[in-house]
């Protein structure tokens, strides 16, 4: 269970901000690769994959946190993910508070964004160093709006592409606008790095 979103009806998971107390679980997912348990449990399994049926590549789909609302809305901070036990401790132990007990006009707001956002960065690090090791490519889906992607998803791609973490994206053009698509391929263009394959595809 501690490993596990329980996603109830018409509630928040149980890391977000504020726990649902509904006892029907409709959805189950594993929660992010904050807990050490959790990443070294993924990162083995994707070891084994490597090693078992050598795949030509990887490719990271979810590699982000659950949809939150905009940070414009004024429920912003209580629909945001992140809430663990290791996660708030570990916070709490960096920075002497609870992220529970800041709000997105603190100051600490943005280090407790940072700290989300860079727990998915180094897991695709560390993927990235299992694929090199053994010659094959790395691929993330990502959202192709950058600041959306930051603000709603916690998922920093520019940092992967810039530091050479990925060979590729795969992103979701979730549109049936040929302007609107081609504006989201020219946002991924404009803020990935030249060695960061782009395919693109229709959903």
């Amino acid at each position: 269970r501690s490993w596990m979103h329980d996603s109830t009806y018409n509630s928040w998971f149980d890391d977000g901000k504020y726990e649902s107390t509904k006892q029907e679980i409709i959805d189950i997912a594993i929660k992010p690769i904050y807990n050490p348990e959790v990443r070294k449990f993924l990162l083995d399994l994707i070891e084994e994959i490597i090693l078992t049926y050598h795949p030509d590549g990887i490719n990271l789909d979810y590699i982000r946190y659950p949809q939150a609302l905009s940070s414009r809305y004024p429920s912003y901070d209580s629909s945001n993910w992140g809430y663990t036990p290791y996660a708030r401790a570990e916070f709490r132990e960096m920075y002497g508070t609870d992220p529970m007990d800041i709000t997105p006009n603190d100051t600490l707001w943005t280090y407790w964004r940072h700290y989300r956002c860079g727990k998915i960065t180094d897991f695709v690090r560390k993927v990235s160093d299992l694929c090199r090791a053994n010659k094959i490519e790395l691929t993330a889906v990502i959202f192709p709006n950058r600041s959306s992607a930051i603000d709603t998803k916690l998922q920093d791609w520019k940092n992967w592409s810039v530091n050479n973490f990925v060979d590729g994206f795969t992103p979701l053009f979730l549109t049936c606008d040929d302007t609107t698509a081609m504006n989201l391929m020219e946002e991924v263009l404009r803020n990935k790095s030249a060695s960061t394959k782009l395919y693109a595809g229709l959903f």
